[in-house]
Parts: structure tokens; sequence; C-alpha cells
């Protein structure tokens, strides 16, 4: 069914299809079960907290776009309509593409810088406690080779500059942290071509 609430107002306050329950909106719809769109959905805040509000238990988590920066938020337990808490999950600035994380990061299965290259500031890992292994390596089709950490060093990223280029990819690179202090490379298909890379393997002291 519809539903218009009119209750004490000269405008309604809420337009309801179907009875959704209790949304903490007035002045909207309302709708109780799934919607589609064919076409793009806009959103500004009007006021608002945010663009996009997520609730679920205890806890809302919104996307809010302040034209400046874009944030995921989240909100106090038990005040998932109201409005974000202190945390800072990650927010991207508009203007530089740049992410930012504001409450740690945990990463599983390893984490792959494609240049090869880690930068570190204060309050961060020093940068003397992370060298990096080049290795130069020419492969032809499914060839492969390794990197390893020196001892009492961790592996924490690997990634491949390509430096000469001979054959046609038929199939991709796999490049990969293998296990704790190890750098995998496995060349694709060239197409009967040889193609040469330096391979960076980043490794952090233990």
């Amino acid at each position: 069914p519809l539903n218009v609430s009119t209750t004490n107002q000269v405008k309604p306050a809420n337009m309801s299809i179907g009875t959704a329950g209790n949304t903490g909106m007035t002045n909207g719809l309302i709708v109780e079960g799934g919607t589609f769109s064919k076409g793009e959905i806009s959103s500004n805040m009007n006021g608002g907290y945010g663009q996009l509000r997520m609730v679920a238990g205890n806890y809302g988590a919104m996307f809010r776009n302040d034209g400046v920066n874009t944030y995921f938020l989240l909100t106090a337990a038990g005040n998932q309509f109201g409005i974000w808490n202190a945390l800072r999950p990650f927010w991207i600035d508009n203007a530089s593409g740049r992410m930012f994380v504001g409450n740690g990061l945990t990463v599983n299965g390893g984490l792959t810088f494609p240049d090869g290259s880690v930068q570190t500031s204060a309050g961060g890992v020093p940068a003397s406690n992370i060298v990096q292994v080049v290795k130069n390596f020419c492969g032809v089709s499914n060839s492969s080779t390794n990197l390893f950490c020196p001892g009492g060093y961790t592996a924490m990223s690997c990634g491949q500059q390509l430096t000469q280029w001979q054959g046609g990819y038929g199939s991709p690179d796999s490049i990969f942290v293998n296990g704790p202090n190890a750098c995998t490379m496995v060349q694709g298909w060239t197409n009967g071509g040889t193609n040469c890379r330096n391979i960076v393997l980043v490794c952090l002291k233990n």
C-alpha cells in the first residue's frame, strides 16, 4: 500500500510504500522491500550527514562527500541514524585521488606495490628497517624466478618494472609474496618472445 503521513504538518512528513518501520527520517520516501533503477541514482546531503547510509544492528555506516574529501564513516552504537563518530576508517582526497586510512589496516594474502616502492613517515616504519632486493629477470613463456629477503627480514611486498618487451602477452604475468621471506615471479606466455624486467622485493626487518 501507499501511505502518506500528514500528522501536524502542512505537507507530508513521509511517504511510505509498504509498511517500513522507523527509519529516523522525516520528509522522505520510505520503501519496504528492494528498489531498482536502470539509471544513475544521485544524492546530496541537503542538511543530512551523508549521501548514503547503511544500517544494521546497533551501527550505521555512511558515505559522505563534502566537496573536498569523500569519507566512509561510522556512527556510535545505538545511534544508527545519527551523526558519525570519531573513527575514520578511510577517506579520499577528491582532487588527488589519494586514499588515507585512519584506524589501522590489516591485509591478508600479501600486499603488492606495482613499482616496488614503499614510503614511510614519522611514526611509521623507519626507512632503516626496510631493504629492497632487486633482480633482473629475462623470461620466456611460463618461466619463473624467486627472490629472497636476507636473514632477519620478512617479505612485505614485491613488484616488477618492465625494462625490455619483445613478445606479445598471451597470458598475464604473476608476481606474489611467497611465504615469509620470498617473492615469486612467473612469466606469462609471450608468443615466443623474451621479456626482461627488474623484480623488486621489499623486506621488513623483524
